[in-house]
């Protein structure tokens, strides 16, 4: 199965011309056949509009395998952790990892054809009986999971996110829902928001000593 590969860049960073070399490496490496296409991201509009954290962003069928929950749509370089520490681009056997994780996904997924308890045990069902159930994780920040911890998406069962993620991908959906409001609430939010980006760009999320009451604080705030 091929996999439809858009590396979204700005020309301040000059690494997305590495990242596009190393998506041919990978393809060759992995066996994937890809097509290729680029994306110059030119307003912040467009990087909101695109979900671009950065430069280079890469999407393989629209997704970004690499996704940082939190991450703000930005014209900025873009960073990734590697083996051998941050870097402008992912090395080649990550995109490797994530070309051959994209190929082996099925196209689309029929109904279940057994019964199951819940809404989100039925979707658990259907992703059961087409052989993914054999490696738990959530498809936004790649950490393992158990099931119980894991929420799926009604027509594609076979994309499960953990309960941070939905909270982050809550934030932004009421995010955009919201854009232009000026009531209070309203407000509050994107107040808030601007705030945790800019922990979360300045890393203090991750600070020994201030990052555990900073991701205390972050979950009882809207």
């Amino acid at each position: 199965m091929s996999v439809d590969v858009t590396v979204l860049y700005f020309d301040g960073c000059p690494s997305w011309r590495t990242a596009l070399e190393r998506v041919e490496v990978a393809s060759a490496r992995a066996g994937v056949p890809v097509r290729v296409s680029t994306v110059d991201v030119t307003s912040d509009a467009d990087a909101d509009r695109l979900g671009f954290t950065g430069s280079p962003t890469i999407l393989l069928d629209g997704a970004d395998p690499f996704a940082q929950p939190g991450a703000s749509p930005a014209l900025a370089c873009r960073l990734y952790a590697t083996p051998g520490g941050m870097t402008g681009s992912p090395t080649v056997d990550q995109l490797a990892a994530a070309l051959t994780k994209q190929a082996d996904r099925p196209a689309h997924w029929p109904l279940a054809t057994r019964a199951a308890e819940g809404e989100d045990g039925f979707m658990a069902a259907i992703a059961q009986e087409h052989g993914q159930m054999q490696s738990l994780s959530c498809w936004c920040c790649g950490n393992p999971f158990d099931e119980k911890d894991l929420t799926r998406l009604g027509s594609h069962p076979e994309v499960a996110v953990c309960a941070g993620c939905a909270s982050w991908l809550s934030r932004r959906a009421r995010s955009a829902a919201e854009a232009g409001l000026r009531t209070p609430g309203a407000q509050l939010r994107r107040t808030v928001a601007s705030t945790r980006d800019a922990v979360t760009r300045a890393g203090l999320q991750d600070w020994p000593v201030l990052g555990p009451p900073l991701r205390r604080l972050d979950r009882h705030l809207p």
